[in-house]
């Protein structure tokens, strides 16, 4: 058979193989082969919750799997034991990290922002706190190779000046294309950042987009001096900018819904990224990993500490996701490896935590019982009170893990953070509870209250007015359980374990 320049088939393949072989030689075919070489970048994203160590409320624990049904007459229930994951914390990332880099080489590690503050608002009693937690997150997000972080408006929950002083002090770069300061009309931060990874050159434009009501959006950022620019076109000229510039792969980091950055890749058109990695409040359902016309989105994930993807870098489509992995972080397994940078900056913070003290007048204040409209006290009798009259009760509750709740806190060190001390104790900074770790037991007249431990009235709400006020408080439906079983510490939790708190093998109290 001959070729349409009349060669046959066998001798043209050989020309050709001679020719891409003087071309490697001279140094021109080196160039050729490498343009069309796959490369792959494999990034790491977190944001919009970060878990700062276990707190140990899952170590060798185990639930019931299988069906328990709640008939008129006694209750049945067949189960098995199973071992419950121990969410971890910044510890156990650090040795995920190293494992993956020893696996797979290089990370591009990416924040989307409200890494700062657990909440929107933080009380008087808090505002302490806040601040040592979050300058831990900055200075371990530096120690574990962070290379880029949008902020998220959680970051602005205890003011501007907070704000510029821990993302100022940050190790990483913070990007926001669409984030200026009011008066002057000047970006925050720089819109964007060219980092390095796997042999590639990554270009990265932060985008500040939260999903809230626009009028509490505008007052939120009017608040603290900010204004934002038109997300498209900030994104628009940046994203051009480092197409301009030759980049291997140009990456769009949101913090907004992914509903929003889809939004955003279809009105920029031919102008959208190569990836897009977006989030915001951690919500339920599953991982969004799509391609948006030749955008690959990547959404984090509720149920996740982390996604982890394999990106392909090649000449076809700007980029291909190779692999995706929501990773949940369990304790168990991340014993070894952990950055002793990491452990070290954890136990200085809850050294320091142990240093915070509130105003004694605070104090009184706080653990002074209210009194209500109805002519009584709202306070807590704490669990010996409760059992004096339901020593049934009682007796069931002390062989439950919630009676035993205090001591997987010391066991972990963590019995001085107020993070953790609230879901492993009744009534902290509730009135007429206890408004310091350290006051968790303390004396109360002629005998003494001990606040330690998940007791009677964390379900059942403070009954210090009872036996005079009827009824049992409020019922433990599964909505009082989700207040700590959460998430993001017991994301397993449902209304079968609700069920088998109860009427399974190991209540945690007795029907009456």
């Amino acid at each position: 058979m001959r070729g349409s320049d009349g060669l046959p088939a066998r001798p043209r393949r050989r020309l050709a193989l001679l020719l891409v072989l003087t071309l490697a030689a001279s140094g021109i075919g080196v160039a050729i082969l490498a343009a069309g070489k796959t490369r792959e970048a494999r990034i790491v994203l977190t944001g919009a919750r970060t878990r700062v160590r276990k707190c140990g409320c899952q170590e060798g624990r185990t639930t019931v799997s299988g069906e328990i049904q709640i008939e008129a007459g006694p209750t049945k229930s067949t189960s098995t034991a199973l071992l419950v994951p121990e969410p971890g914390g910044l510890p156990e990332r650090s040795a995920w990290l190293a494992r993956t880099r020893a696996r797979e080489g290089e990370l591009l590690q990416v924040d989307a922002g409200d890494l700062l503050f657990p909440g929107a608002e933080a009380s008087p009693l808090e505002r302490g706190e806040w601040r040592r937690r979050a300058e831990l997150l900055v200075e371990v997000s530096g120690l574990m190779g962070v290379q880029a972080y949008v902020p998220g408006e959680l970051d602005l929950a205890l003011g501007r000046k907070a704000f510029d002083e821990l993302l100022g002090r940050a190790r990483f770069p913070v990007v926001a294309a669409n984030l200026v300061d009011a008066t002057t009309k000047k970006r925050v931060f720089s819109p964007s950042v060219v980092v390095r990874t796997s042999g590639l050159s990554v270009g990265i434009v932060g985008i500040f987009d939260p999903p809230l009501p626009s009028d509490d959006r505008a007052q939120l950022l009017a608040r603290e001096g900010l204004e934002e620019t038109d997300a498209a076109a900030a994104a628009r000229v940046e994203l051009s900018a480092l197409r301009g510039e030759g980049v291997d792969l140009v990456v769009l980091l949101a913090h907004a819904s992914d509903e929003a950055t889809c939004a955003l890749i279809h009105f920029l058109g031919d102008d959208a990224p190569d990836v897009a990695l977006c989030a915001h409040e951690a919500k339920p359902g599953a991982p969004i990993s799509a391609l948006e016309g030749d955008t690959m989105l990547i959404a984090r994930s509720g149920s996740a500490d982390l996604e982890f993807a394999r990106v392909r870098v090649g000449r076809r489509r700007r980029a291909s996701n190779v692999l995706r992995e929501s990773i949940r972080l369990d304790a168990r397994t991340l014993r070894e490896g952990q950055d002793r940078e990491v452990v070290r900056a954890i136990e200085r913070y809850k050294d320091d935590l142990k240093g915070l003290a509130l105003e004694p007048a605070v104090v009184a204040g706080l653990e002074s019982p209210l009194h209500s409209a109805g002519g009584f006290l709202i306070g807590y009798r704490t669990a010996e009170g409760c059992a004096s009259c339901h020593p049934r009760q009682a007796s069931v509750w002390r062989a439950s893990p919630h009676a035993h709740a205090w001591e997987t806190l010391e066991k972990a060190g963590n019995h001085a953070d107020p993070e953790c001390v609230r879901c492993h104790s009744v009534g902290f900074r509730l009135p007429g509870g206890f408004a310091e770790a350290r006051r968790a037991r303390r004396p109360a007249g002629a005998g003494s209250l001990d606040f330690r431990n998940v007791q009677c009235e964390s379900c059942h709400g403070p009954r210090l007015a009872h036996p005079e006020t009827k009824g049992v408080g409020r019922p433990p439906i599964l909505q009082t359980c989700r207040e700590c079983h959460d998430a993001e510490h017991d994301p397993s939790f449902d209304e079968r374990r609700r069920a088998a708190a109860f009427d399974g093998p190991r209540p945690i109290c007795a029907r009456d």
